[in-house]
């Protein structure tokens, strides 16, 4: 889960690195050039975290009703997936009412301050990337735990389990 949420965030750093020392005047056109592409993330963001946290009820309905004993681990991952997805969706919506504000139109507001605001867009975007990644990986897993507790030879398994476990005297 950590490689995968470091990757995005590592492009996001290249990226900035990449672009070296920057003037304000280039700061406040990489800006004004990135706000679209960082409303459509963020939007995207909040959209699926929203979605996600909706579904995590019913993963959860599922696991509680599974016949098959779920791992102690597969309730902490709900666990942890709601709670990025609740970052994730505090965050995106944070960043959408930040990056709807005009200040690339202001000529009130100093060069030097859109270098501070393009760095901090540039890794509000890697943040959320990297914590949306963390999340489908986490996602990933879950999803794996649930097939497996449901498919039909493990499931007759547990089952053959159960009943030795029941017949079992103790």
């Amino acid at each position: 889960m950590i490689i995968g949420a470091v990757v995005p965030a590592l492009i996001g750093l290249f990226a900035v690195i990449g672009l070296g020392r920057l003037s304000g005047y280039d700061a406040r056109i990489l800006y004004s050039a990135a706000i679209p592409s960082l409303r459509l993330l963020s939007s995207t963001v909040s959209t699926a975290a929203a979605t996600i946290l909706a579904l995590m009820v019913t993963v959860l309905s599922l696991s509680s009703n599974a016949d098959a004993d779920l791992p102690l681990e597969h309730y902490r991952r709900i666990e942890r997936i709601a709670f990025l997805c609740t970052a994730a969706l505090i965050g995106a919506l944070v960043s959408l009412l930040v990056y709807g504000l005009p200040i690339q139109e202001s000529d009130k507001i100093e060069g030097s301050w859109f270098i501070v605001v393009y760095f901090l867009g540039s890794a509000t975007g890697a943040s959320l990337a990297a914590i949306m990644m963390a999340v489908m990986l986490q996602l990933l897993a879950t999803v794996n735990q649930v097939i497996l507790a449901y498919r039909p030879d493990v499931a007759e398994e547990n089952a053959e389990t159960r009943s030795a476990k029941d017949a079992s005297p103790g």
